[in-house]
């Protein structure tokens, strides 16, 4: 395991990637450990900047987010990371991404048929039991999902769609421990955004609870 501090003196608890994964991959791996969201989490981006109407199709619901009328008690509600039954949503770029600890609402299959009629919509789950899930729709449409130990076993209308975006990354058994971070890399590829700490403490993010 490789051992990462912070400039504020924490420790990473994650086993952070060696070189040869990538520097985006670890870029993740990084992320994850700083926001405590190794055993379970859901990422979820979709290519539409509105963040209520998207938010609404994750199941959440904006009029009860605490930092709604105030979005600059953003930073001090997150001051213990995003809390559980809660999902983050802010913007980067023209994409609206919704990051939700130990939940899985990216995942359920009206809610990413609603997010995809906005726009693409790509997410990446995994918890504690091993059990994950990479997802990529369209236009109301699932095209492909599959396990991230399993990439061999795709459903959807179009199993291959993840096709490029996976280039260069190693998933199944290979890829372990790093799955996650892997994850979130091919996510950040098919809605052309990329994450970083920054983003997570932005005062116009918006964290809201989660209904399923």
């Amino acid at each position: 395991m490789m051992v990462l501090s912070y400039p504020d003196g924490r420790i990473s608890r994650m086993d952070i990637p060696p070189e040869s994964f990538g520097s985006d991959v670890r870029r993740c791996a990084m992320i994850i450990d700083e926001f405590d969201l190794e055993v379970a989490a859901c990422v979820t981006v979709v290519c539409h900047p509105d963040i209520i109407a998207v938010a609404l199709a994750y199941n959440a619901n904006p009029a009860d987010a605490p930092c709604i009328d105030d979005p600059a008690r953003t930073e001090d509600y997150m001051a213990d990371g995003v809390p559980f039954g809660t999902v983050l949503a802010g913007r980067i770029g023209q994409a609206t991404v919704l990051v939700e600890p130990n939940g899985f609402g990216g995942t359920v299959p009206g809610a990413l048929q609603a997010m995809s009629r906005l726009g693409r919509t790509a997410s990446v789950f995994w918890n504690v039991n091993a059990v994950s899930k990479l997802s990529l729709a369209e236009d109301g449409v699932l095209l492909s999902g599959f396990e991230l130990l399993g990439p061999e076993m795709r459903w959807g209308e179009q199993p291959q769609a993840w096709g490029r975006y996976l280039d260069g990354l190693t998933l199944g058994i290979d890829g372990s421990p790093y799955l996650c971070p892997t994850g979130l890399v091919a996510v950040e590829r098919a809605s052309s955004t990329r994450l970083s700490a920054a983003w997570f403490r932005r005062p116009d993010n918006l964290v809201m609870p989660v209904t399923y």
